[in-house]
């Protein structure tokens, strides 16, 4: 017993050892109503580069979780269908940070091409 006590201390010492330095990017996704946008599609980039870092969806609430993260400057991208896109402006995720961003509202109508065939 003492073992199996020794054993379970001791993967939630090093699990916590592993998680330091891991960054969060969460946020909600909202339109002109304050209605969540379900399966709205969430992509951070590098500020610097414009490169995709992670990618993912908003789920039903509206709410989206991006990680495991590095630290650096990083900007979001919002997509929906029929919706204009949406761009935070830049901003720096330290170490080990959760960054909350402001609740994202995507207004509008984006204007959709007729497309021939």
């Amino acid at each position: 017993m003492k073992s199996f006590f020794t054993l379970v201390i001791g993967v939630m010492l090093s699990y916590g050892v592993f998680a330091q330095g891991v960054g969060i990017v969460r946020g909600t996704v909202i339109d002109e109503d304050d209605t969540a946008l379900p399966f709205a599609t969430v992509i951070l980039l590098s500020a610097e580069t414009d490169e995709l870092v992670k990618a993912g969806y908003t789920n039903d609430d509206g709410e989206f979780i991006l990680t495991p993260l590095s630290s650096g400057k990083y900007k979001v991208k919002v997509t929906y269908t029929s919706r204009a896109d949406y761009l935070t402006d830049e901003f720096i995720l330290t170490e080990g940070e959760e960054k909350v961003l402001e609740s994202i509202r995507l207004g509008g109508d984006a204007e959709l091409e007729e497309v021939k065939i």
